[in-house]
């Protein structure tokens, strides 16, 4: 069953908060598995031969991931599911599928 056919019957799911995301480096911990742009000692990563095409790879996978699975996920939901809303400064509403998605990135601060 796929989300959008998940998320369009309320029976088929607990109305709870939910936060989806992945991290900026999502696929950085696998690239020693198998990507020609690390050197190995045996089976163990040793170092990198080409660590501007690692990076770069890197950040291809991690946006693949990040589509495949958040954003589709997320559209899914969006596009299925009224949400209500109440709070202190807002009359109880709601928010219907246009609504804004919206999203926030943490950097890492140093």
């Amino acid at each position: 069953m796929s989300a959008k056919e998940i998320f369009s019957d309320t029976k088929n799911y607990n109305s709870v908060p939910i936060i989806l995301g992945t991290n900026r480096d999502e696929v950085k911990l696998f690239m020693d598995l198998g990507h020609p742009g690390v050197d190995k000692i045996g089976s163990q990563p040793s170092g990198f031969n080409d660590l501007a095409g690692c990076n770069r790879d890197s950040r291809y996978g991690t946006r693949g991931w990040k589509i495949t699975a958040v954003d589709q996920l997320a559209d899914a939901m969006r596009e299925a599911v009224t949400f209500t809303r109440t709070d202190s400064t807002l009359m109880t509403g709601v928010l219907r599928a246009s609504s804004p998605l919206r999203t926030y990135s943490v950097r890492h601060m140093h």
